[in-house]
């Protein structure tokens, strides 16, 4: 799933960054594929739209989406490289999720990574962070709220129709902290069916309604841009 850049909920998280002056932004959610990485790309562009230089940083063990680029990109930091998202190849300064055992454990100390925040924020503008699911803390990533902690402000990505209120709670629960800046909740509405799908599947479940008949209605009601609109 790709987000645009200029997309109007993407602007709202935007301005809310620029009105609380955040420059470095952690993303999580409640369950793998709830749309984090996609969030975080469509944010990092409008920050480079906006003319910030700014580092996408992936630490999102449970599912990482970014592998380091063949493109020649040198720095002063050896950790910064141009990063190639797996599936759209599109390219940006960043940083891969650590692949030694040494690196994962010190990603895992807010002090350790509150220092690299601070060295990379000397020479860029914004950061954009991609963490793992909040709910799948294990041994093998590093904490979304550990994270969180070490960064001006988190936002939390909710997928419609799959993530539970009971998750929701649990996950607002790990970011109730006076340290983390809650800046939002972000609903991912991609693969929720709209009310024209959704009635068109109900549709089906009459049998006496006329074929020719059920094609107008069926084009009725999913080229209705008021029943095909997602809030």
């Amino acid at each position: 799933m790709t987000i645009p850049a200029t997309l109007f909920p993407v602007e709202q998280i935007f301005m809310e960054t620029q009105q609380k002056q955040c420059r470095s932004i952690c993303i999580t959610a409640c369950d793998t594929g709830d749309g984090v990485t996609s969030v975080a790309t469509a944010l990092t562009e409008r920050f480079l739209l906006a003319g910030y230089s700014t580092l996408l940083v992936d630490l999102n063990l449970n599912n990482p989406a970014f592998h380091n680029s063949a493109l020649v990109h040198k720095t002063n930091d050896e950790l910064t490289h141009w990063i190639e998202h797996h599936k759209t190849h599109h390219i940006y300064t960043g940083v891969t999720v650590p692949n030694q055992t040494g690196s994962l454990i010190a990603y895992r100390d807010p002090d350790f990574l509150k220092n690299n925040l601070n060295k990379w924020l000397a020479t860029y503008d914004r950061i954009v962070i991609d963490t793992s699911p909040i709910l799948h803390a294990t041994n093998d990533n590093i904490p979304a709220n550990t994270v969180a902690l070490s960064c001006d402000a988190a936002l939390l990505v909710v997928r419609t129709g799959h993530n539970t209120s009971s998750q929701l709670a649990q996950a607002s629960a790990y970011l109730d902290n006076d340290q983390i800046q809650l800046l939002g909740t972000i609903l991912n509405t991609y693969q929720q069916p709209s009310l024209g799908q959704e009635m068109v599947r109900e549709l089906k479940r009459i049998p006496f309604v006329p074929t020719r008949w059920r094609k107008k209605l069926n084009h009725y009601l999913l080229n209705s841009p008021l029943l095909n609109s997602l809030a």
